[in-house]
């Protein structure tokens, strides 16, 4: 993960954005002001303390929606997902606790433009918080999670078991046959702990 970015800005009642193939990293907005988000077509009102991310290549469509727009704004590059594949990207967060965003926000903001020579690795660690915290605050996991969870414990319960759970045929189905569910359960038990994905 790479902050290339970040930033807080305040803008007037006309402040529109249209990139209809977003950027080809992550954005990150906490909003501080209402705003309208288009998101499949409709426009939504975004209330205050809100969380935005972006897919890189996710079209962006927002406008002010009041007498201002000010909103935390990071780009974030990463050669791996930032999240697990059911977050709700593109899509508002209301934040229970924006206040602690913000707050986090803002020091990463000026560990950003200092000068300190461990800056990359501190902006790393809080970056990794921030994403932890924002996961949290929808209190979803993915349609993987809770499958890979079941094997996970039945391979550290019963080790010398070596069956693997059948496929009951829908669309959330622990291993699809392109995946070789055997495979992933070998390396499961030959690794304790660490999934070999496809």
């Amino acid at each position: 993960m790479n902050v290339l970015r970040i930033g807080e800005m305040t803008h007037g009642s006309d402040f529109q954005v249209f990139r209809k193939n977003g950027y080809f990293h992550y954005l990150l907005l906490i909003v501080e002001t209402p705003m309208l988000l288009e998101t499949e077509g409709e426009w939504q009102e975004v209330p205050p303390l809100s969380a935005i991310l972006f897919l890189p290549g996710q079209r962006h469509s927002y406008h002010a929606f009041g007498e201002s727009y000010i909103d935390c704004w990071m780009h974030i590059e990463s050669d791996t997902p930032l999240l697990f594949e059911g977050f709700p990207f593109g899509k508002p967060i209301p934040l229970g606790a924006g206040e602690r965003f913000l707050s986090l926000f803002r020091i990463m903001i000026g560990e950003f433009y200092s000068a300190r020579r461990n800056r990359v690795s501190v902006l790393d660690s809080l970056l990794s918080a921030l994403l932890e915290m924002l996961s949290s605050e929808i209190g979803v996991s993915g349609t993987q999670f809770y499958p890979f969870l079941s094997l996970r414990e039945e391979v550290f319960r019963f080790p010398e078991n070596p069956s693997v759970p059948e496929d009951d045929g829908n669309d959330a189905a622990p291993f699809p046959n392109e995946c070789g569910g055997a495979e992933i359960a070998r390396s499961e038990r030959a690794n304790r702990g660490l999934f070999a994905f496809c």
